[in-house]
């Protein structure tokens, strides 16, 4: 490889397994006492019994929580929570010598909290224990324990890191790989070492084999410890949405665009980093440009190459129906050969020897997440407010989303806007499908429900169940399946108004349909209500386009009875 950047590794991270917080109690005792916060102080911490390691299977997941740690939300169905405990290791020395540290992952059954929460235990009979401040927890988070369980909080040092440095360059530590079965779909080759941590490349798995069959994976990194736990980390980027360049750093670079990021991002959900590629030789390359700070940078000589048709039919020729409409500032959309003219994939060497691919990031993207409505349903009028728990680069937001949305709920799901001043009515487009009835509605300010599009910092769930139906029973499939998961009539009719010509638009013979519901959206795309809702259902289309039937494990829909204040989600993938 030519002209291939050499980073000199300038630091190491030092990984502190056991380092804890202490105090003595007086000063004739010098012999230093954990520092303890009770949780329940009309619960002693039991007498001390040798910790069995039969008890534990590495990475073992449970659909019920077995040592009774946490507790199940209310009004929510105890199998969307799914439990991961991992041992770490046992003290050898210190005030809890003999203490088993364990590594605890919930997926959250409700949507108020974020995503797969991650806590650190130190027990020594798996009766009771002591939780760390560190990873997710955070002073809210109590209110998830059986104090009678977890019976006090303690510091001590975490294995992962919130950020590492390495080879010059920052990465900051993003979700836990929960499920054994999704790290050994995407974990890579080993790249380093550093502490008792390793890190391994991201690998990806793309549908569409014109693309898969050049793409390694992703900039990212998988951190895993000795017990198994892995932690993906993130290079740090220009801005939270991806952007690698912008056109300040090149030398002598006047045709490109204004920004570089991920080339080919993927639809909805959009894990942040750029691609690492593979079957690409030195010969195919020609140089570009360079970075102020020396870095060089190609671009691919064969201008058919199928990573530019890939990246034109993501960025332009999947939304050509609503291309200007996102990207205001244009008058026309671009043809492929105007789209390639100003080198849309730029190509650089990397730390370990691989080329990384980074493309044009300049223009918007109607948000793969299309039109997800979020119905509120009080008891009694109230005050609402939602938020995203992740961060979402919107497309659409009706009423606009400023800082979260504030509404007042009737119990017959209209909701007035208690932010009407933050929405310009005059900006809505009506002749944009599924915004047909925003304008009359912000006129006064009263909506049938919240209306968003766009994509999520987040990786998109996968879709390993489904039904695999004929294009002739498409509509009667769908309205099957909203009405086994608990959608109203009206809910149901609401989504095949808008979901249904899309379908069918893209005229195939056969469609595969996911239904991703309240586990998969939860950890997905969390959200922040207040108050908390009794019952929540959450449903998201997933699907794909076929010339012919294929086979697929048969998905068993979960069925959720509303009582209570009821929130109701449904959106799906738009491609």
């Amino acid at each position: 490889m030519k002209s291939r950047l050499t980073i000199t590794i300038i630091t190491c991270v030092a990984i502190v397994i056991a380092t804890f917080t202490l105090s003595q109690s007086t000063k004739n005792n010098p012999v230093p006492q954990p520092q303890v916060t009770i949780l329940a102080t009309t619960t002693e911490i039991v007498t001390p019994i040798p910790s069995d390691p039969a008890m534990f299977v590495r990475g073992i997941t449970f659909t019920r929580d077995p040592y009774r740690i946490f507790i199940t939300q209310e009004g929510e169905d105890a199998a969307y929570a799914d439990f991961t405990y991992t041992k770490q290791n046992v003290i050898q020395s210190g005030p809890y010598a003999g203490y088993v540290q364990v590594l605890a992952t919930r997926t959250y059954d409700g949507p108020s909290m974020e995503g797969a929460g991650v806590f650190a235990f130190l027990t020594k009979d798996f009766k009771t224990f002591l939780v760390s401040k560190k990873y997710n927890f955070a002073a809210t988070s109590y209110e998830l324990f059986n104090q009678d369980v977890v019976v006090g909080v303690v510091d001590y040092a975490e294995s992962h890191p919130a950020q590492l440095l390495y080879a010059g360059l920052k990465y900051n530590r993003a979700e836990i790989y929960q499920k054994t079965e999704y790290v050994n779909g995407y974990k890579g080759a080993r790249l380093f070492k550093f502490g008792s941590l390793y890190a391994y490349a991201e690998d990806a798995v793309y549908q569409d084999q014109n693309t898969a069959q050049y793409i390694q994976g992703t900039s990212r990194l998988l951190v895993e410890d000795p017990y198994g736990v892995i932690f993906a980390y993130t290079k740090e980027m220009k801005d939270e949405f991806g952007v690698v360049f912008d056109s300040s750093d090149f030398v002598n670079f006047t045709n490109g665009y204004t920004s570089y990021g991920d080339a080919i991002p993927a639809a909805c959900g959009m894990p942040v980093g750029n691609k690492v590629l593979k079957n690409i030789n030195d010969g195919d390359l020609e140089r570009v440009t360079a970075t102020k700070n020396g870095l060089e940078l190609y671009a691919l000589k064969n201008k058919n190459h199928p990573l530019y048709h890939a990246q034109y039919a993501r960025k332009v020729g999947e939304q050509k129906d609503y291309f200007l409409s996102v990207n205001s500032d244009y008058s026309k959309v671009p043809s492929f050969a105007e789209y390639i003219a100003k080198n849309p994939i730029l190509i650089y060497g990397d730390t370990w020897g691989r080329w990384n691919m980074v493309g044009e990031f300049e223009y918007k993207l109607d948000g793969g997440c299309g039109k997800p409505v979020i119905y509120l349903y009080p008891e009694k009028a109230m005050d609402v407010s939602v938020s995203f728990g992740k961060s979402v680069k919107l497309t659409t937001d009706i009423p606009t989303y400023g800082n979260g949305w504030k509404v007042e709920a009737q119990p017959d799901g209209t909701l007035i806007d208690l932010q009407k001043e933050k929405t310009d009515c005059a900006t809505i487009d009506t002749a944009k499908v599924g915004s047909e009835y925003a304008k009359e509605a912000c006129a006064v300010g009263i909506y049938p429900y919240i209306y968003w599009a766009g994509d999520v910092i987040s990786r998109y769930p996968v879709a390993h169940e489904g039904f695999v139906v004929a294009k002739k029973d498409l509509k009667s499939t769908l309205i099957e399946k909203l009405s086994t998961i608990g959608l109203s009539a009206k809910e149901s009719a609401d989504m095949l108004e808008y979901w249904y010509p899309y379908l069918l638009k893209k005229d195939f013979a056969y469609y595969r349909l996911t239904f991703f519901q309240n586990k998969e959206m939860n950890t997905f795309l969390p959200m922040n209500v207040s108050p908390k809702p009794d019952t929540v259902v959450r449903v998201f289309l997933d699907w794909e386009g076929l010339n012919e039937k294929v086979s697929i494990k048969p998905q068993v829909l979960n069925r959720i009875e509303r009582k209570g204040f009821t929130l109701v989600e449904w959106g799906g993938l738009k491609k």
